[in-house]
């Protein structure tokens, strides 16, 4: 071989070395990636390892927290059959471990749930979290019980949940004393039917609610003739008879109406989905029933009846307010005219805006009493025949005052008495009369008497002859006071005008 071929065959050869050295190159770098992604997927691998770990430990941690001697604990699969359930399970539940295991957990649901409160559970767990909640199961004999629930998921080493665990706290006690005393703010004791508070709440509710085009209806009842029963047969009997009543409103509304005791002897009916039509008809039959119900006590029998006033909520809108005060005025025009009737409010009728415009005085009397917004005037009394006196008489006038404007009594004093104000206006008139004059020496010495005017009402409180005779002796006046009172007011409780008369008369006090 000469120098030349075997220069050739030296330079292939190192060709072919170079090559190899690149393969081999490749194949090392091709290598080391395969090792790097081992690395990478083990170290995944390690991670997870190490996620689940501290998840099964934290787990363990909320299982050890959550759980006491007292837990109801069970644990079902991963579509909810139950697995494991201990003996507190059991005796909350009323099943055996062998009637439990193997049924779904749906065995204990109460029905009162919707699906979709289970659905947002089991979406909580599925996704690795703890889920915790008050519930309401039922046992086997058909009982409610409620448990304070926490259900957590329990992981295998992969990481992957394998089940479910439950830890349950027995709370049923707790449960049925809030619902008891939930129940106690929200009824009449008396009666059992939901109080005014409620009733409002509801009605507030409905209102709101409203203006859907479907008309409901509220009535509202004031008993005629019950203080004739609770004043002659005494209070037992008055709430005796106020316990029969419900029975015979709800012989007439459905399980979706509600009946309330409003406070004394009125009574408040919602009716849903009502209109005035229906409304009238059931406002009838419910007086019907009143009125051919006789109440008897020991030897005693009464007749009584109902004046309802009705308010149908339609497209207009209104407030809870209005709409209480729509119904108490239809009420009370009722009664205007003769009682035992049903009246249907219409802002129309001149009789229900009359008694509208007299609630709406009480408002401002309560505020003119707060802020002594009532004047006095004296006006003076004088004889048309010759007298051998000269002195002059005078009689006490009350004028309300808003700014500049001065209201007579005829405006106010109608509502005042009709809705309980009186007494407290009969009050300030005494007191500040008393506390103008008792200083004013020439005014008293040439002056006869000061006659001051008393309602019926004040005059039958007890309370109020004893705040009168107590202002009268702190004055020393009596010889300069005449009280006024009309005959029918006397007449209207003679017994209790008779006492006090004759209390004012043995002070000196003259009456007119």
């Amino acid at each position: 071989m000469c120098i030349r071929d075997r220069a050739i065959s030296f330079n292939t050869m190192a060709d072919d070395l170079k090559a190899r050295e690149q393969s081999l190159h490749i194949e090392r770098q091709e290598s080391e990636r395969v090792l790097q992604d081992l690395n990478i997927e083990l170290e995944k691998q390690v991670e997870q390892r190490t996620a689940a770990i501290l998840a099964a430990k934290e787990q363990l941690s909320d299982f050890k927290d959550a759980i006491d001697e007292h837990s109801i604990v069970s644990m079902t699969d991963m579509d909810g059959t139950i697995t494991f359930a201990n003996d507190k399970f059991c005796d909350i539940s009323g099943y055996s471990k062998e009637e439990l295991i193997g049924q779904n957990h749906r065995l204990l649901n109460s029905g009162l749930q919707h699906s979709s409160y289970w659905g947002e559970m089991f979406q909580t767990i599925s996704q690795g979290k703890t889920w915790h909640d008050e519930v309401r199961n039922i046992t086997k004999d058909g009982n409610f019980y409620w448990v304070k629930t926490t259900i957590m998921p329990s992981f295998d080493d992969t990481g992957a949940i394998k089940n479910y665990i439950s830890i349950r706290t027995d709370i049923t006690e707790n449960k049925q004393l809030n619902e008891k005393i939930s129940y106690q703010a929200s009824h009449d004791v008396l009666t059992g039917l939901v109080n005014r508070r409620e009733f409002e709440r509801r009605l507030e509710q409905l209102i709101s609610r409203s203006e859907d085009g479907v008309p409901h209806s509220v009535l509202y009842l004031d008993l005629d003739e019950f203080k004739v029963v609770n004043d002659t047969c005494g209070h037992h009997a008055g709430d005796e008879l106020l316990r029969q009543i419900p029975d015979l409103i709800q012989q007439h509304t459905r399980k979706a109406d509600l009946v309330a005791r409003l406070g004394g002897d009125e009574f408040g009916i919602i009716l849903n989905a009502c209109d005035e039509m229906n409304a009238e008809k059931v406002s009838n039959l419910i007086l019907q029933s009143i009125s051919d119900f006789q109440f008897c006590w020991k030897s005693q029998c009464y007749k009584i009846g109902v004046s309802i006033g009705i308010v149908v909520l339609g497209d207009e809108p209104t407030n809870l307010a209005e709409t209480l005060k729509s119904a108490d005025s239809a009420c009370y025009a009722a009664k205007d005219r003769g009682r035992n009737t049903v009246v249907i409010y219409s802002p129309s009728d001149n009789e229900i805006v009359n008694r509208q415009e007299q609630m709406n005085w009480v408002s401002k009397l309560t505020q003119s009493l707060e802020h002594d917004h009532f004047v006095l005037y004296a006006q003076p009394i004088v004889a048309t025949n010759d007298t051998e006196s000269n002195k002059i008489s005078y009689e006490i006038l009350l004028r309300m005052t808003e700014g500049e404007r001065v209201i007579p009594p005829g405006a106010f004093l109608p509502a005042a008495e009709r809705y309980n104000k009186i007494t407290q206006i009969d009050r300030w008139v005494v007191s500040n009369t008393l506390s103008m004059i008792k200083d004013q020496h020439e005014f008293l010495e040439n002056t006869d008497h000061v006659s001051i005017n008393l309602s019926g009402v004040s005059l039958a409180d007890i309370s109020f002859m004893n705040f009168l005779v107590d202002e009268i002796d702190r004055s020393n006046l009596q010889n300069k006071i005449c009280f006024e009172i009309t005959e029918t007011a006397a007449v209207t409780n003679l017994s209790a005008a008779t006492r006090a008369i004759n209390i004012l008369h043995g002070m000196g006090i003259r009456f007119s």
